[in-house]
């Protein structure tokens, strides 16, 4: 049957920041830092599954000890059973309400059934040792679960018909994590990311891109807040250098564009402007460019 029937999200791919300064003065820390999205760490942020977890790790130690003969497929007339999609299992009577099942390519379900249909409370495994443990509705991965992709990511959370969907934490192989929301295996809603080096980015998010109100911290420390769309930052946003200057104003497709303010050191305000980028006027005379290092 081979892999796990839900596919890998395309969070690696899909993640990118694109030059996040304006194309003089871009940082070059901030091109691909994304990787795959966050340390479930952040105070603000948790998962409200705490007893569900515990229930979840009682019913694996009894997954664990439960002693049960394997249902050989290839031995059993009676009972006509086919895969779909990976998992989407259809049998012609009603077998027991607990068991173990081998199929026929070598991957095993043991768990609850209902009605001849995988229900409640199981763990499945695939050729490959990819594992999910954790309910299930009518063949489906709906509920809490836990599924693990060997190399790839350890996922813990909601699922609704197969997909990952509600809350939920993704933790990867190189480090990098996010924890919030997901709509149909896709980030969809409020979460945080956590990459390499400190970089973090905690806000809105549409179908894996940042969009929306959002917080990033590089990994030098400097901060940018304000809007963002398709990963860019666009709209107004609010950019602080670890040395305290910020510029405040507008933003498009990752350039300054428009109106805004530079606020140096000592907090006197500099108005400015800019056109794709490029500064084109100013109420002060600037000795050099604005880096944004």
């Amino acid at each position: 049957m081979g892999s796990c029937s839900i596919k890998q999200p395309q969070i690696q791919e899909n993640i990118k920041i694109v030059n996040q300064c304006s194309s003089e003065e871009q940082n070059e820390e901030t091109q691909n830092m994304f990787q795959p999205p966050l340390k479930a760490n952040d105070e603000n942020i948790r998962l409200d599954t705490a007893q569900e977890e515990c229930d979840i790790q009682k019913k694996i130690y009894q997954l664990q000890i439960t002693k049960t003969e394997p249902l050989k497929l290839e031995s059993i007339n009676s009972i006509a059973m086919y895969i779909k999609d990976g998992l989407e299992i259809q049998i012609n009577q009603t077998i027991s309400e607990y068991g173990l099942i081998s199929f026929n390519d070598g991957s095993q379900y043991e768990g609850y059934l209902k009605q001849g249909l995988i229900h409640g409370f199981g763990k499945f495994r695939d050729l490959d040792n990819n594992v999910y443990i954790g309910e299930w509705f009518q063949n489906k991965k709906h509920g809490y679960g836990k599924e693990v992709v060997i190399n790839h990511y350890t996922y813990q959370g909601q699922f609704v018909n197969n997909f990952k969907h509600g809350q939920g934490h993704v933790q990867y192989e190189d480090d990098t994590s996010y924890l919030g929301q997901f709509e149909n295996n896709h980030l969809n809603g409020f979460g945080v990311y956590q990459g390499l080096n400190g970089l973090r980015y905690e806000g809105n998010w549409v179908n894996n891109q940042m969009d929306g109100q959002g917080k990033l911290t590089l990994s030098n420390k400097s901060v940018y807040e304000g809007s963002f769309k398709q990963n860019k930052k666009h709209g107004y946003g609010i950019y602080t250098w670890t040395d305290g200057r910020q510029y405040k104003g507008y933003w498009k497709d990752d350039n300054q564009d428009g109106e805004g303010e530079l606020v140096k050191q000592d907090g006197q305000p500099v108005q400015i402007k800019y056109q794709e980028g490029k500064r084109i006027a100013s109420n002060l005379k600037i000795l050099s460019p604005i880096s944004f290092d």
